[in-house]
């Protein structure tokens, strides 16, 4: 009788462990990748051209206090432009874009982004730290993200804005280059994002 006691005791004490363990680390959530979007921006002094990349794949982890951590891949060379109509030129500059001048696809293929710390602000609102991967180089970075239940899982919507020269891409940029006009490209480039758990 004392050791059934005794027993049971223990089996109780390592359940409590373990729920509060799980309590502590958050429910891990993976990414839709086909609800999910990434939408790109890049800006000229005269004009702006954007488009569409694919989410490879990715996770948010969720706990009693909100958003914990969280990390997604996209697949650079799934890179769409939807501005420009005709095919021909359409394909040239997603190529431009695709090659050594920006971000050499074939060599890095994938660029990420992984959340080190999440600050909630507001009920749905969230100060992100994170670090961004382009290039195979990481730097840091920071944002605002709106996150909220929806259907079974979570919605999560936010604007990046990456200054492409601290990664290297230093092709048009008025920063590096003199007398180039109307053909400057601006350094920061938009990643907006709509992401939805499974």
């Amino acid at each position: 009788m004392r050791f059934n006691i005794l027993t049971y005791g223990l089996s109780l004490s390592l359940m409590l462990v373990l729920t509060f363990t799980s309590n502590a680390q958050g429910k891990t959530f993976s990414i839709d990748t086909q609800k999910s979007q990434v939408k790109w921006t890049g800006k000229k002094i005269t004009k702006k051209h954007y488009g569409k990349i694919k989410v490879k794949k990715g996770d948010v982890v969720i706990d009693a206090g909100g958003l914990s951590s969280g990390e997604i891949v996209i697949d650079m060379r799934s890179m769409t432009c939807d501005d420009i109509e005709n095919p021909k030129y359409n394909k040239k500059l997603l190529k431009h874009l695709k090659n050594d001048d920006f971000f050499k696809t074939d060599k890095y293929p994938e660029s990420s982004l992984k959340i080190k710390t999440a600050t909630k602000i507001s009920a749905d609102k969230y100060k992100i730290a994170a670090e961004m991967t382009i290039l195979g180089q990481t730097h840091p970075i920071t944002f605002t993200l709106v996150i909220a239940s929806k259907d079974k899982g979570y919605q999560a919507k936010g604007t990046v804005v990456i200054n492409r020269t601290k990664w290297g891409i230093r092709y048009g940029s008025g920063s590096f280059f003199d007398n180039l006009g109307d053909r400057a490209i601006l350094d920061d480039f938009d990643i907006e994002f709509e992401l939805h758990t499974k």
